[in-house]
């Protein structure tokens, strides 16, 4: 039952919360930052959901400490929203590269690279800021450390 209250339930509520901002942010047709527009290589970033997923990050790690959660449990919960990202990348990448007989011609290890590192690096380091700051709140109050 700890492991639903200090892992599952924050990770479900930055993971609800990161995609909605997303969406609300495709929604106001911000467009994004994208580093080589011609070709499938470039980086894509959504500066505005970037600049906001350390706020989501903090807001699940202070409900995994609230649950009594501390260490990685807190971090996981925080950047939950980019390794759901991992996961499905790295699960439908096989597939595709099976099925999509055009993917392998064209394939370029700099798309993968970018498509990482849009979706999963960026958004993960952003959101363990989150976590950090909150760690750095929650001990300026006068409670104990992360882990302690």
């Amino acid at each position: 039952m700890d492991r639903v209250r200090q892992i599952w339930v924050p990770s479900l509520v930055t993971l609800l919360a990161s995609f909605s901002l997303m969406a609300l942010v495709i929604r106001a047709g911000i467009q994004p930052i994208v580093s080589h527009a011609g070709g499938p290589r470039g980086i894509i970033l959504y500066l505005p959901w970037l600049l906001l997923l350390p706020v989501i990050g903090a807001a699940g790690a202070y409900l995994s400490r609230r649950a009594q959660g501390s260490g990685w449990r807190v971090y996981l919960a925080g950047a939950f929203p980019a390794l759901a990202i991992l996961v499905a990348l790295l699960f439908t990448l096989p597939f595709r590269l099976v099925i999509d007989p055009y993917v392998v011609h064209d394939f370029q290890l700099r798309a993968l690279v970018s498509i990482f590192l849009s979706w999963t690096i960026l958004p993960g380091i952003a959101l363990c800021v989150g976590v950090a700051l909150e760690g750095r709140r929650k001990t300026r109050s006068g409670e104990p450390a992360p882990g302690e």
